[in-house]
């Protein structure tokens, strides 16, 4: 009923029981009736991978960020921040950290705004992986069985 009077202005709902006027109910295009449970609005900070498909603006400076499952959120940003970026993150994949409110049962984000980009490496380093193998089993080496160690951590043996 609250969309149908919406979209018809001069459209208007009421709900009466007779004898009883002070509990009439109105719903008109003026109402803004919706179920306590659509609205669960949190605020979140995120890291958003995604492709930049847009950026900048005249009147309103955002980025249009595309995740991979091709939702496409707007990311508002002050001008400054793009004037001084020196990495054209036009058309490519990029990992930005965002604010924004973020419904816990929609999972949809608003009133999003871009805190900056970060820098990520997308390929494997191997000398590094190398390190941090040796490093882990040097930390290791005095523990005969890593599962028996954890499952004893966790109250004993399942």
């Amino acid at each position: 009923w609250q969309k149908l009077a919406r979209g018809a202005r001069r459209c208007v709902f009421r709900i009466a029981v007779p004898g009883i006027p002070q509990r009439d109910i109105s719903i008109s295009a003026a109402t803004d009736f919706h179920a306590d449970d659509a609205d669960q609005w949190v605020q979140v900070e995120r890291y958003l991978q995604g492709e930049i498909v847009e950026m900048g603006g005249l009147k309103k400076v955002n980025a249009h960020i595309r995740l991979p499952d091709g939702t496409l959120i707007p990311v508002e940003s002050d001008r400054e921040f793009f004037r001084s970026d020196t990495v054209n993150r036009l058309y490519k994949v990029a990992m930005a950290r965002i604010s924004a409110e973020y419904n816990v049962v929609t999972r949809k984000y608003r009133n999003a705004r871009l805190l900056g980009f970060e820098e990520h490496q997308q390929t494997l380093d191997e000398a590094q992986l190398r390190r941090l193998t040796e490093r882990g089993a040097k930390a290791w080496r005095d523990v005969p069985s890593a599962s028996d160690w954890v499952d004893s951590l966790r109250g004993g043996t399942a």
